[in-house]
């Protein structure tokens, strides 16, 4: 697991007072309001946040010691980061970087039905996408009565289909 996960990236200017737009990438704009150091760069340069205010589903960001248009500009285009340790998540909840790549595995039979390879919101809940060694994805519903257990440190998720889930189509 990876010590920093993306937080968006820098998409333009915002006014002329070294603000920028940020494009989150994270989960909302009340997610990135927590944060007080965001990174940047392969250094994972620190960054220290005076503000962020949200606008139009873009995050707004001034950063310590960016005070003008010219210091905000030289800023467009980088990726932000945040650091894990920053965040306490809530029992049962994952990042979806952890996610990807477990191994999803039958809970009753032992079947492995191949790895996850994107989760997909919904306004429901979310949806994950499986590959199996063919490449052959199938989908399945993020809901407790389907996802019995998340191991990370294995790298498996147990899980028992719904009757019809994974049935072949003709």
């Amino acid at each position: 697991m990876s010590d920093y996960l993306e937080f968006g990236r820098i998409a333009s200017t915002h006014g002329l007072r070294g603000e920028f737009k940020v494009e989150l990438w994270c989960d909302g704009l009340d997610f990135a309001m927590q944060f007080k150091t965001l990174y940047w760069g392969v250094e994972r340069n620190a960054l220290n946040i005076e503000s962020c205010r949200g606008n139009g589903g873009l995050a707004i960001i001034k950063i310590e010691g960016c005070d003008n248009i010219e210091s905000a500009k030289s800023m467009v285009g980088k990726i932000l980061w945040f650091a894990r340790k920053d965040v306490v998540l809530e029992e049962g909840s994952y990042f979806q970087n952890d996610l990807i790549g477990l191994e999803v595995v039958d809970a009753s039979t032992d079947e492995i039905y191949g790895k996850i390879a994107q989760i997909y919101q919904t306004g429901a809940n979310d949806v994950y996408a499986i590959k199996n060694k063919s490449g052959v994805e199938k989908l399945f519903p993020a809901i407790h009565q389907v996802v019995k257990t998340i191991d990370l440190k294995s790298g498996k998720m147990t899980i028992t289909p719904i009757p019809g889930l994974f049935d072949d189509e003709n």
